[in-house]
């Protein structure tokens, strides 16, 4: 079953990357529609001001937190720059929480700037797949605990 699996995320993983980045954009929306947040906006494109994706937690009180997120669907580790890029739009925009997903790793400057930052989360292509398998996006559990892609 883990090898089965693995095998399954790692599809999954090779297939995001070759994804249109709109589209990818769209799969971490819908992850986040999934995982609750409400007020899910794609904005990606030239012009997003650092910023692909905006939700809003509630939380147990009822207060609204904005979250930016950045999408990086690469084939090679997302570097210091995009941490930086976020950060700046997280602070400029005044969001509560900055998101950094992509599908593969992060480098070593990259989580090294991000540690600092307890509002910012990196997601690497790993955890990504998971969540999504989590959450029923894309990818579904199935009765015996295997990864099946939905519709499979």
């Amino acid at each position: 079953m883990a090898r089965h699996n693995a095998l399954v995320k790692q599809q999954t993983l090779l297939w995001s990357m070759s994804v249109d980045p709109r589209k990818f954009e769209a799969i971490v929306a819908e992850l986040l529609k999934a995982m609750g947040y409400v007020d899910v906006e794609q904005r990606g494109g030239p012009l997003d001001g650092g910023v692909d994706v905006v939700a809003a937690r509630i939380d147990a009180w009822g207060h609204r937190a904005r979250i930016a997120v950045q999408a990086k669907r690469y084939a090679q580790p997302v570097g210091r720059r995009y941490v930086d890029e976020l950060l700046g739009a997280y602070r400029r925009q005044q969001f509560a929480e900055a998101l950094l997903v992509t599908t593969l790793e992060f480098s070593p400057q990259a989580i090294g700037a991000a540690h600092g930052e307890p509002n910012l989360k990196l997601v690497d292509g790993l955890k990504f797949v998971d969540m999504l398998a989590q959450h029923g996006v894309l990818l579904r559990v199935g009765r015996f605990g295997e990864l099946k892609l939905h519709g499979a």
